[in-house]
């Protein structure tokens, strides 16, 4: 119960600290990848750990207004 606690109060720590008191981006590539490659690369991480992640980053960049554009290994958009 006291360790759920404390990474839930750290994890708000973390985002009060990083995301309220320094410069915030305007565009962020965000690099996404297929779960099953990544777990292959990375097996200690669970492929719903990285699921959950990659939900998390979406969530964050859409919270704050940050734009973002996702880059995926089979889907890479060409700019000027």
């Amino acid at each position: 119960m006291y360790a759920i606690f404390f990474f839930f109060f750290f994890n708000i720590l973390i985002k009060i600290i990083f995301l309220n008191f320094s410069l915030r981006p305007r565009f962020v590539f965000l690099c996404v990848g297929d779960l099953q490659i990544i777990f292959n690369r990375k097996p200690e991480i669970n492929i719903n750990q990285i699921k959950d992640l990659i939900k998390s980053y979406r969530k964050t960049l859409k919270d704050y207004n940050i734009i973002y554009l996702e880059l995926t290994k089979n889907r890479i958009p060409y700019i000027l």
